[in-house]
């Protein structure tokens, strides 16, 4: 009996701390919200069922049944404890208000000091640190000061050919390469030649030339004869109008007239045979001697002979002038077609030289010297000009062979680097047979950054470092625009390569170095800090340290200029000024954030 006693208090027991655990797993539900009711009760049955495992294996022996008794008598006490607990609701709702109130208190702290480290105090932002935070990021302050900024700049460039003393040789007219007089990497010196080639157009635009040459003649001889008809044609005119006698006509008939002679003196001759038909009969008709039927038409036939002479003095005055008009439209049109194939021979690459074996190969053009016509006026001008043009010039055979020959020149004294042509082949005028370059000097293009470019300027000094070799010079050209692909500018330096040291192609490291400006104020570059996409400095202050927002000027590797914000004296955070803005940053975000969650 008392066995069975013991047992139905050791399963009370049990119950009760059952119900306890019930309970305790109601407190966490309360507190971690209904979202873990389903693990709370699920824990509280497992529980149940491990107490229920253990009661039956203690009901098998006697002495666990006095250790269940000691366990009885403890969770009787609890239960007790927990009865009063239940009997005093309203001391807990007290100590919960305690707890909220502690949690606003700790809430309000953290507020507070996150206010100190890095929010707004009227229109600055101040980070508020102790001795020790200071010594943890190493701050160090600097006063800002008046000073000059050195502006000191490195660039990259590389070495190129001077583009103003570089040729592309081509043919002025196409042609097959007869002759290679150079090869890369020789020397040229100015107009000295560098192949032949030879042109079909040019040996007949030489063979045109050849040939107006030809029909001007030696002073231009269609002139000067029709010159010569038409003043001695005028000379026997003016001789006929005085009634000349026979042996007056005698002193001009050897003069070149052409058919001229002959009309006229026939014209004249008939007026006078009229004329002195005339007088007789009128003189007989007078002495009542013949029939003024007769003294009529002698009369009428001096009218019919003198216009017929007069008509014929006419004509031929007009038609002596309209031959040498001729004659000399004819000649000037000659004229001008042969300047016109001299000036197509020079822009074929003649030479005034060629032109001049063109002169002596149209007055002499079978080469013998006696083939050469003889002008008959000594101080013929044309005459002269050619005999200019021609001195000091032989005529040979080869000169008829390579009519159609030109040579290809230097356009300056250089270097040949770079040749496309062979022997044999035809080339086009778009064909670059040689490539000539001066390399005396050469071209330095340094590549220059947006934000580089204030600090570059015509005549600023650099010195240039290129495979081992130091140079010095200056700069002679900033591109007014950007390269769309590297997104920087070109700054040109022209150096003396006399040595020929700096080949073409060559990688270097320039240093710019600006003189002394004005002095404003300086402070070291890491001071300023950028914040919301705005330069800002940290400056010391007897509250802590504030971030104040800045203008800036010029820059190098050491310092910045300040053009505002910031006053002479002032001390700014030069060491720990990133760990200054990581505060500022990370208290602004977790203001945002809703207490860190």
């Amino acid at each position: 009996m008392l066995r069975i006693q013991k047992r139905t208090l050791v399963l009370l027991v049990i119950s009760l701390f059952a119900l306890a655990a019930i309970s305790v797993s109601h407190n966490v539900f309360a507190a971690d919200g209904e979202s873990h009711t389903e693990e709370a009760h699920t824990d509280c049955d497992h529980d149940h069922e491990e107490e229920s495992h253990a009661v039956e294996a203690a009901c098998d022996c006697q002495d666990c049944v006095d250790d269940h008794d000691d366990h009885a008598d403890h969770t009787a006490h609890d239960e007790d404890a927990h009865t009063d607990h239940e009997d005093h609701p309203e001391h807990d709702e007290e100590d919960a208000h305690a707890d909220c109130d502690h949690e606003a208190e700790n809430q309000d702290s953290q507020d507070d000091h996150v206010d100190h480290e890095g929010h707004a105090h009227g229109d600055e932002q101040i980070v508020v640190l102790d001795s020790e935070s200071k010594a943890l990021i190493g701050l160090r302050t600097t006063p800002a000061q008046s000073g000059s900024l050195d502006t000191t700049l490195r660039l990259t460039g590389k070495v190129g050919l001077n583009a103003n003393r570089l040729a592309h040789i081509v043919p002025l007219t196409s042609g097959i390469v007869r002759q290679a007089a150079k090869n890369i990497g020789d020397h040229a010196a100015q107009g000295e030649i560098l192949a032949w080639i030879e042109s079909v157009e040019l040996g007949q635009t030489k063979v045109r030339y050849l040939d107006i040459q030809a029909e001007l003649g030696c002073c231009s001889t269609l002139l000067t004869r029709a010159q010569q008809i038409h003043d001695n044609t005028l000379k026997l005119i003016d001789t006929l109008k005085s009634n000349p006698t026979l042996g007056d006509l005698q002193q001009i008939e050897g003069l070149e007239m052409g058919a001229n002679r002959s009309v006229l003196i026939t014209a004249y001759a008939g007026y006078v045979s009229a004329k002195t038909v005339y007088e007789r009969e009128k003189s007989l008709y007078e002495q009542k001697i013949s029939s003024r039927q007769e003294y009529l038409d002698a009369e009428n036939n001096l009218k019919k002979a003198e216009a017929e002479y007069m008509a014929a003095v006419d004509t031929v005055q007009f038609q002596v002038r309209q031959d040498l008009l001729e004659v000399a439209s004819d000649q000037q049109r000659q004229e001008i077609a042969l300047k016109g194939v001299e000036r197509s021979l020079y822009v074929m690459g003649q030479t005034d030289e060629d032109i001049q074996v063109l002169n002596r190969l149209a007055q002499n053009p079978t080469g013998s010297e006696t083939s050469a016509p003889v002008c008959p006026d000594p101080d013929c001008e044309d005459c002269k000009r050619k005999a200019a043009l021609g001195k000091n010039t032989s005529v040979s055979h080869a000169d008829f062979q390579r009519l159609g020959w030109y040579p290809l020149r230097a356009a300056f004294e250089g270097t040949v680097i770079d040749k496309h042509i062979t022997i044999g082949e035809r080339l086009s005028e778009e064909t670059v047979a040689f490539t000539v370059a001066d390399l005396e000097t050469v071209w330095v293009d340094l590549a220059v950054f947006a934000k580089d470019l204030p600090l570059i300027a015509k005549g600023r000094k650099c010195t240039m470092t290129a495979d081992h070799q130091i140079v010095e010079g200056e700069i002679s050209f900033v591109s007014p625009v950007l390269d769309p692909t590297t997104r920087t500018a070109t700054a040109r330096v022209v150096v003396d390569n006399a040595s020929g040291q700096l080949r073409p192609g060559l990688f270097v490291t320039a240093v710019l170095y600006g003189s002394a400006d004005a002095e404003g104020l300086v402070i070291p570059a890491q001071a300023v800090q950028t914040v919301d996409g705005n330069p800002c400095v940290f400056v010391e202050e007897a509250e802590g340290y504030a971030l104040r927002p800045v203008t800036v000027g010029r820059r190098n590797a050491e310092h910045v200029e300040i053009h505002g914000g910031l006053h002479d004296g002032e001390n700014v955070v030069t060491q720990g000024a990133f760990d200054l803005k990581a505060k500022i940053v990370t208290s602004t975000l977790d203001s945002h954030a809703g207490h860190g969650h």
